[in-house]
């Protein structure tokens, strides 16, 4: 580039100042005074309530328990591969979704907020009344980022549609555990 045409080309630098993007932090004042401002639509408390009506924070434990008593999370090492599982698990809840299987079959490999959507699409694929459909799981891949956690990704086919599924295992008492469900 020539002199010349570095002169005609360039313009004069100006400077500006950065505008500050981020909200200013409330205080629990100002967000009283904003929830009191707010349009009321129904009934709605006139301040922030400190607790919740109705719940008591009681420690029902003897001091002599177990603090090792419920679900204890296991490692890897102490679980059965994921890929088999996963695979095994995944075609039995494809089955309960479209009506061939008993949703109850799935209860222990299942937490119940996973096992209560799994009986809930059971339920529509029973009142839909439409023949039972056969169900494949065409490609399924596993990530472990954590010992004792899988991550599944799948390929299914499922009322004659491909779709994507995927799942979250946590390693708990030994065995396998969905906790969550994703069905696209």
């Amino acid at each position: 580039m020539t002199v010349t045409a570095a002169r005609t080309c360039a313009r004069p630098v100006t400077l500006r100042p950065v505008r500050e993007v981020e909200p200013p932090a409330l205080d629990d004042a100002a967000v009283r005074q904003l929830f009191e401002r707010a349009p009321r639509r129904g009934h709605r408390p006139r301040a922030v309530p400190a607790a919740v009506q109705g719940t008591l924070a009681i420690d029902f434990r003897r001091p002599d328990a177990d603090p090792y008593f419920g679900p204890q999370a296991t490692g890897r090492a102490d679980l059965p591969d994921p890929t088999a599982w996963a695979r095994q698990v995944l075609a039995a809840t494809l089955e309960s979704i479209s009506g061939a299987r008993a949703p109850h079959q799935l209860t222990r490999c299942m937490t119940a907020d996973v096992h209560a959507r799994v009986v809930r699409r059971h339920r529509v694929s029973q009142r839909r009344g439409a023949a039972v459909q056969r169900t494949q799981v065409r490609r399924l891949r596993v990530d472990e980022p954590v010992d004792g956690v899988a991550e599944v990704a799948a390929v299914v086919v499922l009322d004659e549609r491909v779709r994507a599924v995927a799942m979250r295992l946590n390693g708990a008492d030994g065995r396998w555990l969905v906790t969550e469900l994703v069905i696209g």
